[in-house]
């Protein structure tokens, strides 16, 4: 089973005419330890494989692999992988409210998490089955609110996130995170758009009879 790595691991860029030779080579050999890691994830299961085993596969040795990976957490879940909205929430219009930013900015870059749908799946379903992994999952949930909470803020020309932004981030990674368990579940190939217009959707109805204030800018606070 081939899983496309490509949305987690960018080609380095390089100067044209001037390729970066060690650059690249690098490159190949974390996108040969991914898909190997991803084969026997998918092959024998999340838990049962080891790093000797992907190392083995991908024809490097082990310490290649900690060379580009801290753990094997580390091929489904990288702590370091930027969050693709971020500056599409930054450059939301000021009229907006951060909620409705969030919800375009989450919208318009939706698509570029449907190539990674094998890799999702595998993880929800080691998720399961490691401790470590979950773990893991709960950090890269932190550093995504944070994230998501740092470019309200930069769309706001605020030094800090305020609480307005905080919680905001909070519903609108959950609201991505609803919305991604439901697009797992569906057939391929299913846009991840409209279930997360939908579930944005289903948030503001659950607000009650104070939803529109509770979703527009506190202009007063």
């Amino acid at each position: 089973m081939k899983v496309d790595t490509s949305p987690i691991f960018a080609t380095p860029r390089t100067e044209p005419g001037r390729p970066d030779r060690r650059a690249q080579n690098r490159d190949r050999t974390r996108q040969a330890l991914a898909e190997a890691a991803m084969e026997l994830f998918a092959s024998q299961g999340y838990g049962a494989t080891t790093v000797e085993q992907i190392a083995t596969l991908a024809g490097v040795s082990p310490r290649t692999f900690f060379r580009h990976f801290g753990s094997k957490e580390d091929v489904l879940l990288p702590l370091d992988e930027p969050m693709t909205a971020a500056s599409a929430i930054r450059s939301q219009p000021p009229s907006l409210s951060d909620v409705e930013a969030l919800r375009a900015a989450l919208i318009a870059t939706a698509p570029t998490n449907e190539p990674a749908v094998g890799r999702i799946r595998m993880l929800r379903e080691a998720l399961s089955s490691s401790a470590a992994l979950r773990g893991r999952d709960f950090d890269q949930r932190n550093l995504g609110e944070q994230a998501m909470a740092r470019a309200l803020a930069d769309r706001r020309h605020l030094d800090e996130p305020d609480p307005e932004a905080r919680l905001a981030a909070v519903v609108g990674f959950a609201v991505l995170r609803t919305a991604m368990d439901r697009w797992l579940d569906l057939p391929d190939p299913t846009p991840l758009a409209p279930l997360i217009e939908a579930e944005f959707d289903r948030a503001r109805r659950m607000m009650g009879p104070d939803r529109d204030r509770a979703f527009s800018t506190l202009e007063d606070a």
